[in-house]
């Protein structure tokens, strides 16, 4: 065996030449993708830890980032989340785009994908679509199955056919939880009183609110670890003093639609349409499923204070039409600026 010493230069060039420029948000999320896959499980904190050390710079900016990217990976689906902080890796899942693409979901980083898949794969962000001609459909879709993956539409991939629409019937559905195991009134301030905050419904959305002039339900409050927790309770009472239903962070978002819904003050979203393209803007942040259903169908736009989607015009009509029907969406078409 013959030692060789090398040289950070020599080190940098053999890393660039493998997974690309380190600045870039591709390049980290594949980083991240292969050390999950490498590892089949482990904690969050350490694979951040381990890409922050390799990384090396600016340790708060690259920590910050590196969280960000991964709760990227996790929401998309490229990476499974457990209880604990425990990532896991994902089986691949091919989303039917159309006749000659699919948007890929899974843990394996590019380099893996590639050699394995006829045509090309794009990478734009967290999205990786491949794409292949038009007679390679039963090629590409074997190609898929013989890596142990499947076929899916973007309904069968988010789950829209499990995951309750927010309306009536998903606020009843929490009421009877009240009901059948309520939680005691201040059970969650343990290590001290949390700065509890109510949805108020405004003109200009849902906003979060020490009060309302309206008897709220849905809560929200910063634990001092920095962990959000959210509740569900009688109208007008507050988690610290009565009985109340922690929610999940999805379940929370889809009661804010729901609560919305109900009282006829629907979340606003406006679309602009162009020659190629349906431009999707909104403040709040999406149930999981319905997210899904969207990233899988449109493109991300980096936008400040709200999200962004670029939905093929092909597919918009269907791809509003149903997240209106789902989440209740005050839908506005705007002009062209």
């Amino acid at each position: 065996m013959k030692l060789v010493i090398a040289t950070p230069d020599h080190i940098a060039e053999r890393t660039l030449g493998r997974w690309g420029d380190l600045q870039r948000d591709e390049t980290l999320m594949d980083l991240m993708r292969a050390e999950v896959t490498a590892r089949s499980s482990c904690a969050r904190w350490t694979m951040l830890q381990r890409l922050e050390r390799a990384l090396g710079g600016e340790a708060e900016h690259s920590r910050a980032r590196l969280r960000e990217l991964c709760d990227a990976l996790e929401y998309e689906g490229d990476i499974s989340a457990s209880s604990g902080g425990v990532l896991h890796i994902s089986p691949l899942r091919a989303i039917r785009l159309d006749g000659t693409s699919h948007r890929l979901v899974c843990s394996l980083p590019c380099h893996r994908l590639r050699p394995m898949l006829p045509g090309d794969l794009v990478v734009d962000g967290v999205r990786r679509i491949h794409r292949f001609a038009p007679n390679a459909v039963a090629e590409a879709e074997s190609a898929v199955q013989s890596m142990g993956g499947v076929v899916l539409s973007p309904e069968a991939w988010a789950g829209l056919d499990l995951a309750p629409v927010a309306g009536p019937a998903w606020l009843d559905g929490l009421d009877q939880r009240l009901q059948w195991e309520p939680e005691s009134g201040g059970s969650l301030e343990r290590d001290g009183a949390l700065d509890w905050k109510c949805l108020v419904l405004t003109d200009d959305g849902p906003r979060w609110r020490r009060k309302s002039d309206e008897p709220p339900r849905l809560w929200r409050a910063r634990t001092s670890f920095g962990r959000w927790v959210w509740a569900w309770t009688e109208p007008g009472e507050t988690p610290s003093s009565a009985p109340f239903v922690s929610l999940m962070a999805d379940e929370a978002t889809r009661a804010l639609f729901a609560v919305a819904r109900e009282v006829d003050r629907p979340v606003p979203a406006a679309v602009e349409r162009d020659d190629t393209s349906a431009h999707l803007r909104l403040r709040e942040w999406l149930p999981r499923a319905e997210y899904r259903y969207l990233a899988s169908l449109a493109a991300p736009v980096r936008a400040e204070n709200h999200q962004q989607w670029s939905i093929p015009l092909s597919r918009a009509d269907d791809v509003l039409d149903t997240l209106c029907r789902r989440l209740g969406l005050d839908l506005k078409e705007e002009a062209p600026a």
